[in-house]
């Protein structure tokens, strides 16, 4: 399996850096069973692990797929949790947060955040 990683970091860095016309093949079988956004909401350990065996159907087909665990829940409010930006949650959508900069130069003077802490929640 190892090797096989390797192959593929390897494969995406010639891709990526234009010394290969190469284009990745991702196959995506159906891998039902997904944990919800409340799973994942209420409990992220119980869901990262619900999803890596939903995952397994892909990771089997030995496709150019870099297995890995994105769950989207997070992708829009990780960075912005870093500057206490309020999270909130929608009906039909996954949550995000409210702009907490009224510019770009006002998002530059904050500089570079902690990285520590967990994540901030919506009020239930």
């Amino acid at each position: 399996m190892e090797s096989r990683l390797q192959e593929l970091k390897e494969l995406y860095l010639k891709v990526f850096t234009a010394q290969s016309e190469y284009i990745p093949l991702i196959v995506n079988p159906p891998c039902p069973q997904a944990p919800t956004v409340e799973e994942l909401w209420n409990d992220l350990p119980a869901a990262v692990s619900k999803t890596a065996r939903t995952l397994k159907p892909k990771a089997d087909v030995g496709s150019d797929w870099i297995p890995s665990l994105s769950i989207g829940l997070y992708q829009c409010i990780a960075i912005p949790s870093l500057y206490n930006a309020e999270t909130v949650k929608l009906d039909g959508s996954e949550p995000l947060c409210h702009p907490c900069f009224s510019s770009i130069d006002n998002a530059l003077e904050m500089g570079l955040p902690p990285i520590q802490g967990h994540y901030r929640p919506y009020d239930k």
